[in-house]
């Protein structure tokens, strides 16, 4: 599922994303390679540099990529 805006979401997709991230959060090296060939793009409407190199640094270590 693509995250466009927080309004997509609701309380049972949320649930359900943080249940998965504790999964991985477990165990990442186990999932590293379920985004290896995907590509997130980063867009951000203010400029953070710490908020964007957290989000490319976590996608590069679950292996994926990033543009």
């Amino acid at each position: 599922k693509h995250a466009i805006r927080a309004q997509q979401w609701n309380r049972k997709d949320m649930d359900a994303l943080f249940r998965r991230a504790k999964e991985i959060q477990g165990d990442p090296q186990t999932h590293a390679p379920n985004l290896t060939g995907c590509v997130m793009a980063a867009l951000f409407y203010e400029p953070s540099t710490r908020t964007r190199l957290s989000f490319e640094s976590a996608m590069l270590r679950s292996g994926g990529s990033v543009i």
